[in-house]
């Protein structure tokens, strides 16, 4: 059995923006998704989704595509990842063979943490590793981008590369996508326990930018340099200012409209208790948001006591990882 797992990510500095090209940071955390992978000894591909929000479903591969077994009253976007990833692996190795995949997560779907770039990246890896394609980690985030961007019709690769190196790391479209050293923050995610949909939140902000150009596109180039000097705080290890430029940030996104009643009351409850700064993490709308600030305990405290969830606490180094 070969075994796959990958972060979530948080965003630190740079959601929306990074859909017009300004630089974006994240953060992989210690919430994982996890893959195992066994060979069959036919063509039939059994997905045993536990933790995801459909039901175990079995299905053949052919060069004409996926035949289910069993039908499926509607989409499920988990399972589009799944079989969009499938289906690129196979088309270049042209293989029919059967496996059976088991997952469990540990991150909240929709929740703006990464969930299907996490659950695109391990597969990929299980799938690398079954038939010993040899792809390094960065070939893996970058298939892994293009099945997101497949499914979802546009993406960003922050999202796959954060899960894949683990790690901070920094993303400027179009250029260069690096891992930045081993820093430790202390970090908070809670989560609003309400489900967000990434597409239609950047569709409502493109709108917003076509019918206000003249003050959203300040707004987004603001967040850009919110993003670069956020870097060079990190750098320094200046928190307290990394916790500032959070806020900031949060205060443009809130301008474009993306965040809402229930991530204010965490965000606000978390900085009343002395977190450094908070800000929704993802496309917003719902989902989850974090918290930096070393009074972990009364930052957890404050979440619960809004009625949030506390996700998860810290950062991690690792990317994916497989055994």
């Amino acid at each position: 059995m070969i075994t796959t797992t990958a972060p979530g990510k948080v965003y630190l500095f740079g959601e929306h923006a990074v859909v017009y090209n300004q630089p974006a940071m994240a953060s992989a955390i210690n919430k994982r998704i996890k893959i195992e992978l066994e060979e069959r000894s036919d063509k039939e591909i059994l997905i045993h989704p536990n933790d995801l929000s459909f039901k175990e479903i079995s299905f053949e591969y052919s060069e004409d595509g996926f035949k289910l077994k069993n039908k499926l009253k509607r989409s499920f976007p988990s399972l589009e990842y799944i079989k969009t990833a499938i289906d690129l692996i196979k088309r270049e190795i042209r293989d029919n063979s059967g496996f059976e995949i088991n997952i469990t997560s540990e991150l909240p779907p929709a929740g703006g943490l990464g969930s299907s770039a996490a659950l695109t990246v391990s597969l990929i890896a299980a799938l690398n590793k079954f038939y010993g394609l040899n792809f390094d980690k960065r070939e893996i985030a970058n298939k892994s981008y293009k099945i997101e961007k497949e499914v979802q019709g546009g993406a960003s690769p922050c999202d796959t590369f954060t899960s894949a190196m683990g790690g901070i790391t920094k993303v400027i479209p179009g250029e260069t996508l690096t891992k930045k050293e081993k820093m430790d923050l202390p970090i908070v995610v809670g989560s609003t326990r309400q489900e967000s949909s990434t597409s239609k939140l950047v569709k409502k902000v493109k709108k917003l930018k076509i019918e206000n150009s003249e003050i959203i596109d300040p707004l987004i180039d603001d967040i850009g340099k919110i993003t670069l000097k956020g870097e060079k705080a990190l750098e320094n290890r200046k928190l307290r200012k990394v916790g500032q430029l959070m806020d900031i940030n949060q205060g443009i996104l809130d301008a474009l409209n993306v965040s809402n009643l229930k991530l204010s009351e965490l965000i606000y409850s978390t900085r009343k208790v002395g977190a450094w700064g908070s800000k929704l993490t993802g496309a917003g709308g719902g989902g989850c948001m974090v918290a930096l600030g070393d009074r972990k305990e009364e930052i957890k405290n404050a979440i619960k006591v809004r009625d949030g969830e506390v996700i998860a606490d810290q950062i991690t180094a690792k990317g994916v990882e497989v055994r």
